[in-house]
């Protein structure tokens, strides 16, 4: 968070960023990030190096957002 930004109240944040959080329109789970936490601690990513390779975020990367010098506040 930087200074320029208010998040408000848990609420809040789910009401405006709900339809940016999935492009597949799932919610996201607890689970879903410990399953890839499981994957980087597991011998099945022994050939995983670096630190960009696994974004688990349900593409809200991928969404274009205002430029940064514009204060958001939410509530």
């Amino acid at each position: 968070m930087t200074e320029n930004t208010y998040m408000g109240t848990p609420g809040d944040v789910e009401r405006v960023m709900g339809p940016f959080i999935s492009l597949k329109g799932v919610e996201p789970t607890v689970g879903q990030v410990a399953e890839a936490v499981l994957y980087l601690v597991s011998d099945d990513s022994a050939f995983v190096t670096g630190h960009n390779y696994l974004v688990v975020d349900g593409g809200l990367v991928c969404v274009p957002f205002v430029e940064s010098s514009r204060k958001i506040i939410i509530g």
